[in-house]
């Protein structure tokens, strides 16, 4: 620093020192020499023509060519000609026009932009001891790196505010009570238009008004303790639109310098909705096994009910045929009385008969047997469906059916049997009550050219509107009243036929009906064998012995007394009959219940295989529903016959007739 420039300095802005001895004075400019040239800033000054008097501080180092043109007795304004200024306001100038204001007397702030470096600078008026103007005095500070980091800072301001525009939340900040902020989600859900049209109103004019003073103390705790708000429900509502449940957050926050709330909510009615479908699904999980429960119930008492009626009316025709005989000889007797007997107890067995179809096809639809698939006949499945709809069908309109023949398919009951059901309600739905003539529901069955067996449902309802034709398959999606449909059904069918490998389609006229369609190809025989058909009853009596095992004593005696022309043994739990086979006993049948208390079926059936194969070979395992885990894998893996209660007495004798004639030949004992 040369003397004058020290003196000029010292001057202006030193006056008490500048009073002090010289040696003093210059003690005080090498101690000021010795900062300013290791300070992080350039320090530097004109005299009153805009030459620089002096040019100090480290911060010359990073200024490069240009800290050469700021030597003592070059041209300040030469430099800052070129130096773009933005002073505050950002209003953008000269450094030289900066520079001659200074050196007019005013004092000047602005940003130098320097290539690529960014100055603070700040120029002072110089003034001598008398006040005249002596030059100008300016300080500049490197802060291009804290320039970097708020560009830098402004830029992911910004990406997080697209991200905020964007998100599907509703983001509003208030502040006492007005809206100062919104994203367009609140505006979207409320009906608003665009956000600026909610922008300054009160935040509880979109709330329930049942639930505005709730929100006002949830905002005050805030205010009071700066402590987030709870996740509560609150329903609001905007012009043109039904009232939306959301969840709502709220945040206190300093927002453009100031206290604040945000309140982040999130609509709810998706996942509500989605929570009543699980519920109803569960609850239809709940039907399902309670069905299967039930019918096992009523298949046991069944059992015995159809069995002692058939026991009777065998009993009644045989004494009325005697009777009869008897009147050819003494007159009239008793046998048109007995035949009346016989005659209303066969219409008791076919009632109990009826309650054994409904039971049946009740636990069709109960089963939970994952994808197991069989063998099957379309037009089989569809007639246990027919009969459970039909009392819904018969209000609403006249069932016609045309069903030709089909391919046999690979699928699993249960799910098939599903899809028909579905398809028969939502074609009865389609159809007010009351004129069941005026309209017809018709099922047709048929092979189309790829060779796929086919069968449609088709329905002279109300149809379905174009606008809706291509999401009724979409899950949850219903145009059903609230409480008559879960918007699951139509969709379960889609994944059902389609993982089959078929095609579900429909064809609706509004006001004139629907036509769904299904196509699913035929079963590979070549890999499957279709089950052999069941022997038909002998005419031939073939008498065999048969033990009964079941823990309902009433089941075991009604066996005991239909199968008169067998001989007939009876046990009421598997540990006993297990010891009497294992002493030495043998069977022609061994009619076995899969599951009773203490030794199941199952363990008996296992515990034969392992110790008498042969005599594992006789058992007939009589299942009555409501299956476990457990029971299903051990049906899987034996190949021992089964037969369902309540038991068909014709389809038993003829298996008991078959599998004694076999056990015959194995011994060869004749016939």
């Amino acid at each position: 620093m040369n003397g004058d420039g020290q003196r000029a300095l010292w001057q202006g802005r030193a006056p008490t020192e500048a009073r002090r001895s010289p040696e003093a004075v210059s003690e005080a400019e090498e101690r000021l020499r010795v900062v300013v040239a290791h300070a992080p800033i350039v320090l530097w000054a004109t005299d009153a023509a805009g030459a620089f008097t002096l040019a100090e501080g480290r911060g010359l180092e990073t200024m490069g060519p240009l800290a050469e043109r700021m030597a003592v007795g070059r041209s300040a304004a030469e430099l800052y000609r070129d130096v773009r200024m933005i002073e505050a306001g950002g209003r953008v100038s000269s450094g030289e026009s900066l520079l001659r204001r200074a050196l007019a007397g005013e004092s000047c702030v602005g940003l130098a932009e320097i290539g690529d470096a960014r100055y603070d600078t700040r120029m002072e008026p110089l003034r001598g001891r008398d006040g005249e103007l002596v030059g100008v005095i300016g300080v500049a500070t490197d802060v291009t790196e804290r320039v970097r980091a708020e560009a830098a800072f402004r830029t992911s301001d910004a990406s997080f505010r697209t991200l905020i525009e964007r998100t599907p939340e509703m983001i509003l900040v208030h502040r006492d009570g007005r809206i100062v902020y919104l994203n367009p989600a609140p505006a979207a859900a409320l009906c608003q238009g665009k956000p600026d049209e909610l922008l300054g109103r009160e935040l509880d004019e979109l709330v329930a008004p049942d639930e505005r003073r709730e929100l006002a103390e949830r905002d005050e705790a805030m205010k009071s303790t700066g402590r987030p708000a709870p996740v509560r429900e609150f329903r609001l509502q905007g012009k043109g639109a039904a009232p939306i449940t959301i969840e709502l957050v709220g945040v206190p926050v300093i927002f453009d310098g100031e206290p604040a709330m945000v309140s982040i909510g999130r609509d709810v009615a998706g996942r509500k909705e989605m929570q009543a479908h699980i519920l109803q699904t569960d609850r239809l999980v709940a039907l399902g096994t309670l069905a299967a429960g039930v019918a096992h119930e009523i298949n046991n008492p069944l059992t015995y009910v159809m069995g002692n009626l058939e026991l009777v009316s065998r009993q009644l025709r045989a004494r009325a045929d005697e009777s009869r005989r008897t009147e050819m000889v003494s007159g009239p007797s008793i046998a048109t009385e007995l035949e009346d007997f016989s005659a209303a107890l066969g219409v008791a067995r076919d009632g109990a008969e009826r309650v054994r179809r409904i039971v049946r096809d009740l636990t069709t639809f109960a089963r939970s047997e994952g994808d197991q698939r069989a063998l099957l006949d379309v037009r089989a499945v569809l007639g246990p469906v027919v009969h459970l709809v039909s009392n819904e069908i018969r209000q609403r309109a006249r069932l016609t059916q045309d069903l030709r023949d089909v391919p046999l398919v690979e699928a699993n009951e249960a799910r098939l049997g599903q899809v028909l059901m579905n398809l028969l309600l939502n074609a009865a739905q389609a159809i007010p009550e009351g004129d069941a003539d005026a309209h017809e529901i018709g099922v047709t069955t048929y092979t189309d050219d790829a060779g796929r067996a086919v069968f449609e449902v088709r329905d002279s309802g109300s149809g379905i509107p174009e606008e809706v034709l291509g999401r009724i398959f979409e899950p949850f999606f219903t145009t059903k009243a609230v409480g008559l449909g879960t918007g699951l059904g139509l969709s379960i069918c889609h994944g059902t036929i389609t993982a089959l490998g078929g095609e579900i389609t429909v064809r609706s006229t509004p006001n004139a009906g629907s036509v769904f369609r299904v196509a699913i190809p035929a079963a590979d025989l070549r890999r499957r064998q279709a089950p052999a058909p069941e022997p038909p009853p002998s005419t031939r009596r073939v008498r065999a012995r048969i033990l009964v095992i079941d823990d309902e004593p009433l089941i075991v005696g009604a066996l005991q007394r239909t199968l008169t022309h067998h001989d007939v043994e009876v046990s009421t739990g598997a540990r006993e009959a297990l010891d009497r086979i294992l002493a030495g006993e043998r069977y022609d049948v061994i009619l076995c219940d899969l599951l009773m208390p203490g030794m199941t079926g199952m363990e008996l059936g296992d515990a034969l295989a392992r110790e008498l194969p042969e005599q594992a070979e006789r058992v007939v395992f009589m299942t009555g529903g409501a299956f476990t885990a457990a029971a299903k894998e051990f049906l899987d893996r034996v190949p021992n016959p089964r037969i369902e209660k309540p038991l068909d007495l014709g389809k038993l004798d003829s298996l008991i007739h078959a599998m004694t004639e076999e056990a015959r030949r194995g011994r060869g004992t004749p016939g």
